[in-house]
């Protein structure tokens, strides 16, 4: 077998020394939260129109909340403004 190179999710694997190495990018740890199914129904509606994940829109409406209600120091990003 010949040497080759496979990567798959951040994680490089060379076949030929058995070599490991990840990606430096910073490890997300994620915590679970359940919703009830209208809300999980109007999130899905909401991320298809804006082309988001759904980690990605609770991000985006959670920053927008977090800063409206001024609880950071830093003003709000330009985005969270419109």
């Amino acid at each position: 077998m010949e040497d080759e190179n496979i990567s798959v999710g951040g994680v490089s694997v060379d076949t030929g020394q058995v070599a490991v190495a990840v990606d430096d990018k910073q490890i997300r740890r994620r915590k679970s939260l359940a919703v009830d199914e209208a809300t999980y129904e109007m999130l899905s509606r909401v991320c298809a129109e804006r082309r988001r994940s759904k980690i990605q829109q609770l991000q985006v409406l959670i920053e927008t909340e977090f800063y409206a209600l001024g609880l950071d120091e830093h003003p709000m990003p330009r985005w969270a403004r419109d």
